[in-house]
């Protein structure tokens, strides 16, 4: 299923309700974001992938914050700042 609206658009869908915005945003997304998790930290890239997709709708829907537009560029901050993060917590 092709869905032509922009990531903008999607975002402002999601915002208002729509989760099926999120499903299409995660369809066009996944495999650059799991690319880009497999270089930041490979042996976990699957549970990166979902744990920075969850905290993006989570934001999104929750809260004023969030992506507006660069669906993409947010989400792979997002991965960056997780695998950071875990790789500070697996030194502990």
């Amino acid at each position: 299923m092709h869905d032509a609206r922009t990531d903008a658009e999607l975002l402002r869908a999601l915002r208002a309700g729509d989760s099926n915005a999120f499903e299409v945003l995660y369809r066009r997304h996944f495999e650059a974001a799991l690319s880009f998790a497999s270089r930041a930290f490979p042996s976990r890239a699957d549970d990166l992938v979902s744990e920075s997709f969850l905290a993006v709708y989570q934001q999104v829907t929750t809260t004023t914050s969030g992506p507006e537009f660069a669906f993409r560029s947010y989400l792979k901050t997002v991965i960056r700042n997780t695998s950071i993060r875990w790789s500070k917590e697996a030194e502990r």
